[in-house]
């Protein structure tokens, strides 16, 4: 039985949230200019981002909170599958768009849907099951002579198994679970020695997450670049590749920065992998946006098949920057039943970088700082595109992933994208009340040689940090504090200079300035510093911090 398409007139509903929603929102309302369609939106929100750009950007939004089941749901209302279905039914939606995240690649909830009749803007619960699963992924891409790395070619039955298949591979090798993600269900071996330990750890860890125990292993490369191509394929035989991502600049299996067209590797390299990309996806009848992951040997100069994610990635835009398309509109023209043969991939121009801004404290360890957004100013340069589900007055929640923004920047050379990406950075201001983010620390690794050079490895991000580079940048914290107290200072007097001026305009009393409170708190690590500052004129200013004058 075929599939059901997408009507003109369907309301979709949006099982994520932030600038993945965001993303969404703004391209349907684009799609319906371009295509005199009347495609509507609706969005699920928990009771903290009520007021998320997302809620008001929809033309329907909803507290999940007012649905049958909500209090007794033991895990996040955006994972739990009949739930799901109850809501995108109740709220009277004909489709459904995942993004990226959550259930986006969950093979149980894009069968519910087809069960229940309902539209998902990606691929066939069978593809995704296939794709998904990471072992027969792998043997699909042996099927397609896609090239793929020495691995157990079948899940590991127990510790005695694993230690057979890593002597037979030879040392290092990594064991991987069938169905992680995330830069979970991840363990490297060294030595025969770590294997119990880490084959226990691995297991311990995907059957939280995943319910389940299945793991693999394959070699490990020691010198790899992480390389992804963009897919889009129309379920009628075609299938379109755009380019290859080089997203090596991660920590603990996370992207922090990413570009195209990747540096350094050869053009008959990254053409065999885009091919090599489409003839799996033709071979698993596949409909939608996916993005098909390669590791690089550098050593080897050759490029292994590690998976396919069954959607969008976070760093699309990139992507859409270089190619000057847009893949969410592809994604409905692919769900309205619209064959890709007659679209032509245009010809990719210059270079596109981006970083992922969150609300983490590099200082201590990366953990997260949610909390409420008191101040969000964007930056103005051109050739800059920001993604983002924030703005000021909005909350970054705890339950979530902690990132801002998406900051992309494409310039006809790579070295003039980095500059604007870091003039981009410098103006961008982000005030998040008791957080913070990691904007100085991407702002460290673009300065940093090997990022400038391009090119680096898999393990460059943590190398950085146990070298110890970027702290040479961070010799003068009293100087920073004193700054940011000023700053903030500066921030206030602003604010009572425009609210007299509107008092003046309105007649309104009283008709003075209010005098401003010199105190500012300024937390830095796990200490807040009060700091009590007042201006000399002529852009000099009086710091102090107790009886101590800075």
């Amino acid at each position: 039985m075929a599939s059901p398409l997408l009507g003109d007139h369907d309301k979709i509903g949006i099982i994520n949230r932030g600038e993945a929603a965001v993303r969404f929102i703004s391209a349907v309302k684009e799609y319906n200019l371009q295509n005199g369609t009347s495609l509507q939106t609706a969005a699920y929100f928990i009771e903290t981002e009520r007021y998320a750009l997302f809620s008001k950007m929809a033309d329907r939004s909803y507290p999940l909170a007012t649905f049958p089941g909500y209090q007794k749901l033991e895990k996040s209302p955006y994972l739990d599958v009949p739930f799901l279905i109850q809501v995108i039914k109740r709220s009277g939606c004909q489709a459904v768009w995942v993004g990226w995240g959550f259930v986006a690649e969950d093979s149980e909830f894009a069968q519910a849907l087809e069960d229940h009749g309902i539209i998902l803007l990606g691929p066939s619960a069978q593809s995704m099951a296939l794709l998904g699963d990471k072992i027969a992924a792998k043997k699909l891409a042996d099927q397609y002579k896609v090239p793929t790395c020495p691995w157990s070619q079948v899940p590991l039955q127990d510790l005695d198994h694993a230690l057979e298949v890593a002597d037979r591979i030879g040392y290092p090798v990594i064991l991987k679970s069938a169905n992680g993600g995330g830069g979970r269900g991840i363990r490297k071996v060294f030595q025969k020695e770590d294997m119990a330990e880490q084959f226990q750890s691995v297991g311990d860890e995907i059957f939280r997450f995943f319910g389940n125990r299945i793991v693999f292993l394959e070699a490990l490369v020691t010198k790899g670049r992480h390389l992804e191509v963009q897919t889009i394929a129309d379920g009628q035989g075609v299938v379109l590749s755009f380019g290859v991502r080089d997203c090596s600049v991660q920590r603990n299996n996370q992207k922090i920065i990413e570009e195209t067209p990747p540096v350094g590797i050869s053009n008959e390299v990254l053409q065999g992998i885009e091919a090599a990309a489409r003839r799996l996806l033709i071979g698993a009848d596949y409909r939608g946006a996916a993005t098909v992951e390669y590791l690089y040997d550098i050593d080897r100069g050759e490029a292994y098949f590690m998976e396919v994610n069954t959607r969008l990635q976070v760093e699309h835009p990139i992507t859409e920057q270089l190619y000057q398309v847009d893949l969410v509109m592809m994604q409905i023209d692919v769900a309205r039943g619209h064959s890709l043969k007659e679209f032509e991939v245009p010809e990719p121009k210059g270079h596109v970088i981006e970083v992922r801004l969150n609300a983490e404290d590099p200082d201590q360890n990366f953990s997260p700082t949610p909390g409420r957004v008191l101040a969000f100013q964007t930056p103005h340069v051109p050739g800059i595109r920001l993604d983002t589900g924030i703005e000021t007055g909005t909350f970054i929640p705890k339950e979530f992933d902690s990132m801002i923004a998406k900051v992309i920047a494409a310039a006809p050379k790579r070295s003039m994208a980095i500059a604007k990406l870091r003039s981009a950075l410098t103006q961008l201001k982000i005030h998040i009340e008791k957080g913070t983010s990691n904007k100085a620390f991407l702002l460290e690794l673009l300065a940093s040689e090997p990022v400038k050079a391009g090119g680096v490895t898999t393990h460059f991000v943590e190398e950085f940090l146990r070298a110890g580079d970027n702290l040479k940048l961070k010799t003068q914290w009293e100087i920073a504090i004193a700054a940011s107290a000023v700053y903030q200072y500066r921030q206030k007097y602003f604010q009572e200079i425009e609210q007299f001026t509107r008092r003046l305009q309105r007649y309104a009393k009283p008709r003075q300035i209010s005098a401003i409170n010199g105190i500012f708190q300024i937390r830095y690590g796990n200490q807040v510093y009060e700091l009590d500052v007042y201006s000399l004129g002529h852009g000099y200013y009086h710091v102090s911090c107790g009886n101590q004058v800075i």
